[in-house]
């Protein structure tokens, strides 16, 4: 069964003999190792030290700023050596001839679960940092405990360890290599274009790129809103009012360079507290490739994995408000629109055999030619607990065993229909039961295998 890691790095090497087929191509990022095999671009921004939220207030994406002052303030409190060297502060950093880079403190949000809450806090060092100032930053952070943010609330915090994490708690989600990236906190514009979002706020961004060291990206997009579901509209974040100065222009930004540039990237006037933090991304036609690639790997090799994947990314970003009235024929029709999406199936919803009425039946479309699998599915759905108890636990395995049993026990039957035999032709027959854990996770599971669960086996992006 294919990994996420193993799915996508072979998602361009199979080609559907198909009318129309949908192409199926490794992201240009695989292209440029390949192409590219020597430096990329880099910023002044290196490691980061990641703080996780254990307690406190559910804060929102726009209060970033306000997480980052935080930081900042009890950072500066806990360096062993007072005053605080310059190097750390940025007090000198205006107007200097000789200033470096000093640390920058981030707010880290939920992005792949679509409703960009905040999860964490961030120290980002400058790679130009020396050891002994490196060190003192990193006993700081160890000991912070509190973040207060006034009237915002106040959290408990600990350093994120190496345990299993949200993926935006993991410093290498931040200082990746991509030739996209996009923003989840706005740029505060260093300058004051015409207009927010045309040529000369472009040109402003990229000359914000060179000045600090980074690659001039090929192309620079300004919006009100980011390329992430949840990402607030740039105009709900914070600023701090400037007295007798004209607010500065805030813009969602997206870039793309000519070749793969490390992150962290953290741009404009906002970039040392919470603003202009940029994530990696891959562009939305590569998303779509991505679900033909899954479907054609769910033909050829019968694994539902790759699929139940690609959705599963997208049940993230529902709302618990959306499952108030959800059944197993939400996500079954979730699910249709998926499987759609690429003529390699032709599917049938509510099957009718000598032994019931299946939930979905996929039969390999005959313009296919590639012997491979058909499918029956039967779906169940089982609300997800608040309680995270080991009690609570055992109830919710016990409660997808039973799903799994009568799932089995209705595929069992709709089975023993002999025209199901007659009608697939050479190829092969799947069944499948899946069970959708309220937007928890997914699960399933084939006769004889073992129940799988989608949030162990698929890395979100």
């Amino acid at each position: 069964m294919p990994t996420k890691q193993q799915f996508t790095e072979g998602a361009g090497s199979a080609s559907a003999e198909i009318a129309n087929p949908a192409p199926m191509l490794a992201t240009e990022d695989e292209y440029h190792r390949m192409v590219f095999p020597g430096p990329r671009g880099k910023g002044p921004f290196g490691d980061l030290l990641v703080l996780r939220k254990t307690s406190g207030p559910r804060l929102p994406l726009t209060a970033a700023g306000q997480v980052a002052l935080a930081l900042r303030g009890a950072i500066m409190k806990k360096i062993e050596r007072q005053p605080v060297p310059d190097v750390l502060t940025g007090r000198h950093a205006i107007g200097s001839s000789n200033a470096r880079p000093h640390p920058a403190y981030v707010a880290l949000p939920g992005i792949s679960r679509g409703d960009g809450g905040l999860l964490g806090a961030a120290v980002v060092l400058p790679r130009s940092l020396k050891s002994e100032e490196r060190r003192m930053v990193e006993r700081a952070a160890q000991s912070v405990t509190h973040l207060v943010m006034g009237a915002a609330g106040a959290w408990e915090v600990m350093p994120a360890g190496t345990e299993e994490m949200p993926k935006e708690l993991r410093p290498e989600t931040w200082m990746q290599d991509s030739h996209y990236w996009t923003t989840v906190t706005p740029v505060l514009l260093d300058k004051f274009p015409d207009a927010p979002f045309g040529m000369q706020a472009e040109a402003i961004v990229k000359e914000s790129c060179e000045r600090c060291g980074l690659l001039v990206p090929d192309s620079v997009t300004l919006a009100v809103a980011s390329e992430f579901d949840g990402v607030p509209p740039s105009a709900l974040f914070h600023v701090p009012e400037r007295s007798n100065l004209p607010p500065r222009v805030r813009v969602h930004v997206t870039m793309s360079f000519p070749v793969p540039v490390r992150g962290p990237i953290l741009l404009g006037a906002g970039r040392h507290v919470g603003l202009g933090l940029f994530h990696p991304f891959q562009p939305r036609s590569f998303r779509e490739d991505l679900v033909g690639a899954a479907l054609q790997t769910m033909a050829e090799t019968g694994s539902i994995l790759p699929v139940l994947g690609v959705i599963y990314e997208q049940i993230l970003k529902l709302s618990r408000r959306d499952l108030i009235h959800t059944d197993e024929k939400s996500f079954k029709l979730l699910l249709m629109a998926y499987l759609g999406l690429s003529p390699i199936f032709s599917i049938f919803s509510e099957f009718e055999g000598s032994g019931g009425y299946a939930d979905l039946a996929l039969f390999l479309n005959r313009s296919y030619q590639r012997k491979g699998y058909n499918f029956l599915i039967e779906l169940k759905y089982v609300k997800a607990s608040a309680s995270r108890s080991k009690a609570s636990r055992r109830n919710m395995a016990a409660r997808i065993e039973d799903a799994m049993v009568q799932g089995e026990g209705q595929l069992q039957r709709y089975m023993s229909d002999g025209r199901l035999v007659e009608v697939s032709g050479s190829n092969r027959w799947k069944t499948v039961t899946v069970v959708f854990v309220g937007i928890e996770d997914i699960c399933f599971r084939s006769p004889g295998q073992p129940t799988q669960s989608v949030k162990k086996l698929w890395e979100v992006d």
